[in-house]
């Protein structure tokens, strides 16, 4: 990253309920991996709870997505708190979880099938809806 960030996210894999919200997610995943963000998808069970740690400094844990959609049209909430000790549990919490993820690699994801990127692509259309 340019300015020294160190961006890791960890989304869920094939065990979800939401497999077209998957694909359309994945699309961008290329273009996140070649600015050099890790991204790892979570294998052993389905995630819900969103969480984001910055700076060893400040959290922000709940249930909404970080898009338009979850943050002005459903009832969910998200909780901002600037507190080193939550962040360092979060952290060791994420940390722990990285270990039961598959991490992506650019090249590998470059190499998948032409039927995956065609359905990815066809997803992201509806992205905005999800």
């Amino acid at each position: 990253m340019k300015r020294g960030a160190h961006i890791r996210i960890l989304v869920e894999g094939d065990l979800t309920d939401a497999k077209p919200v998957k694909y359309a997610r994945r699309y961008a995943y290329e273009r996140l991996l070649r600015r050099g963000i890790e991204v790892y998808e979570y294998q052993p069970t389905m995630m819900h709870a969103k969480a984001l740690i910055v700076d060893g400094a400040w959290s922000m844990v709940g249930s909404a997505n970080f898009d338009n959609r979850s943050l002005e049209l459903n009832d969910e909430l998200n909780v901002g708190v600037s507190d080193r000790d939550l962040a360092r549990r979060l952290l060791d919490d994420f940390n722990a979880d990285l270990k039961s993820a598959r991490r992506l690699e650019l090249d590998a994801w470059q190499r998948r099938s032409v039927f995956e990127k065609a359905r990815e692509y066809f997803w992201s259309y509806f992205g905005e809806v999800f």
